[in-house]
C-alpha cells in the first residue's frame, strides 16, 4: 500500500416501450472473471473516477469520467483503459458525469450527465441542465436522455447516484438539497419521489443501493431524519417518505452515523445484501452490515483510505474514495481527486487536471476480516441465492 501511496503522488431519442422484469438469475455476479488480487494503478489521462459499476458478463467496470463527461470503459481483467462512452455529453464543461449503472441482464447502461454549478458553488447554485442518458451497453448507442430540471421546478441539483426497480423504473438521487426522483420504464415520465425543503446549499442524498428490488437504501449527508442512512418503500404506487434506518456500533450496539462524508454506497452481491459498502470521502470504505433486511444496521469498521493520515483533516487528502465496489469476486474502492480540477478563467467551471494514474484499492480482505469477525459472534450469513439486483 505504501508503495501505491508513493506511485500516486509522483505520478432525447424516440421512447421504446419497456418489458423488462429484473430478476438474480441471470447474473453470476463475475465469477468467472479472473480479477487479480491486490493494489492496481489504472492508467488513464484526466480519468478521474466518479462512479463505477461493473458488468459481470462482460469483466468490463465502467466509470464515470467527472470533468470529460464520459464513460471510460476499464477490462479488469487486464487492468487497462479499452474505450469510451462519448456522445452526446463528451467535452462539455457545463456539466459532471457523475451517476453509473450496468444493467447486465437487459444490456442497459445508465448515466448521469448533471450541472456543475452545484458542485461549485456547494449548492449556491442549482440551475443548469441534469441529464439522465440510457444506453445499449453492447452497442454504446444512446436509447434516450431526459432532464430532471423541469420535473424538480429548477429548485434541485446535485444529482449524482441511481439505481433501478425490478420493472426498470429509475431512481436518481439528488444533493442540493435532498432529492429522490423516479423515472418511467415505460413512459420515461420524471415524478418526483422525495423532495426536501431543506436549503439548497443543504448536502442531502449521495448514495443509492437497491434491496431485494423492493427497498432502495440512501445515503443522506444532512441526517434530516436523525440517521445518515434511510430507506424508501419503491414497490408502491405512490412516493413515500424516508425512513430512518438506525445504525450502531457493532463493538459495543451504541448509536452511531454511518460516515463522515458519505458518499456512494454499494450492496456487495459476495455478502448476499447484507453488507453495504459506504464510500466516505474522508475516512475510506465504512462496511455495514444488516441482517434483518436492513431495519436497522451495524457499523462493523472503516477500511481506511490510501490517503488517510496525510494531511491533518483527513477531507483535505489529496486522493478520497468515492465508491468502493465489487469487481468479480474482488471489492475495490476507486478514488476521485477533486483538488485537480482547475478554472481556467474567473467564473469559468472547474475542469480536469493532469494526472494519469488513478488507484484501485483492493479492501476484499480487509472487508472479509470485518465481516468474520461479527458473524463469528454468533451470527451467520445465509447461503441462498442472491434476491436482489446489483
Amino acid at each position: 500500500m505504501t508503495r501505491l501511496l508513493s506511485l500516486l503522488l509522483l505520478a432525447s431519442p424516440l421512447l421504446a416501450l419497456s418489458n423488462k422484469v429484473q430478476t438474480s438469475d441471470c447474473n453470476d455476479f463475475g465469477a468467472h472473471c479472473n480479477i487479480t488480487p491486490g493494489d492496481r494503478i489504472v492508467d488513464g489521462y484526466r480519468l478521474y473516477p466518479e462512479n463505477a459499476s461493473f458488468d459481470s458478463k462482460t469483466c468490463l467496470v465502467y466509470f464515470s469520467s467527472l470533468w470529460n463527461n464520459t464513460i471510460a470503459i476499464y477490462d479488469a481483467v487486464h487492468n487497462k483503459i479499452v474505450g469510451s462512452i462519448d456522445y452526446p455529453f463528451g467535452g462539455r464543461q457545463d456539466l459532471h458525469a457523475n451517476a453509473v449503472l450496468v444493467d447486465s441482464c437487459n444490456r442497459e447502461l445508465t448515466a448521469g450527465f448533471t450541472s456543475a454549478y452545484p458542485w461549485d458553488t456547494q449548492g449556491a447554485r442549482v440551475d443548469g441542465p441534469n441529464f439522465i442518458a440510457q444506453y445499449d451497453l453492447d452497442t454504446h448507442e444512446l436509447l434516450w436522455t431526459v432532464d430532471l430540471s423541469k420535473p424538480t421546478n429548477y429548485r434541485y441539483g446535485g444529482f449524482q447516484d441511481v439505481a433501478q426497480d425490478r420493472y426498470g423504473n429509475l431512481f436518481v438521487a439528488g444533493t442540493y438539497p435532498a432529492a429522490l426522483v423516479r423515472i418511467d420504464a415505460k413512459t420515461r415520465a420524471v415524478e418526483p419521489w422525495y423532495l426536501s425543503s431543506a436549503n439548497s446549499t443543504t448536502a442531502g442524498y449521495s448514495g443509492l443501493a437497491m434491496f431485494e428490488f423492493r427497498k432502495l437504501l440512501v445515503s443522506d449527508q444532512s441526517a434530516e431524519t436523525g440517521s445518515n442512512l434511510v430507506s424508501f418503500d419503491v414497490d408502491v404506487k405512490r412516493p413515500s417518505r424516508p425512513r430512518p434506518i438506525p445504525v450502531t456500533w457493532a463493538s459495543n450496539g451504541t448509536l452511531t452515523g454511518i460516515s463522515i462524508e458519505p458518499d456512494a454506497i454499494v450492496l456487495a452481491p459476495k455478502y448476499r445484501g447484507k453488507v453495504l459498502l459506504v464510500a466516505d470521502n474522508s475516512l475510506g470504505t465504512v462496511v455495514l452490515y444488516s441482517d434483518d433486511g436492513w431495519v436497522t444496521a451495524k457499523k462493523l469498521g472503516v477500511v481506511p483510505s490510501l490517503f488517510f493520515g496525510t494531511t491533518a483533516n483527513p477531507g483535505d487528502a489529496e486522493g478520497q474514495v468515492v465508491v468502493s465496489l465489487q469487481i468479480g469476486q474482488r471489492l475495490f474502492a476507486v478514488y476521485e481527486f477533486f483538488p485537480d480540477g482547475v478554472y481556467l478563467f474567473p467564473g469559468a467551471h472547474k475542469t480536469a487536471g493532469e494526472r494519469t494514474c488513478f488507484p484501485l484499492q483492493d479492501i476484499t480482505d480487509d472487508v472479509e476480516r470485518l465481516v468474520q469477525q461479527y458473524v463469528n459472534r454468533g451470527r451467520t450469513i445465509g447461503r441462498g441465492r442472491p434476491t436482489y439486483h446489483y
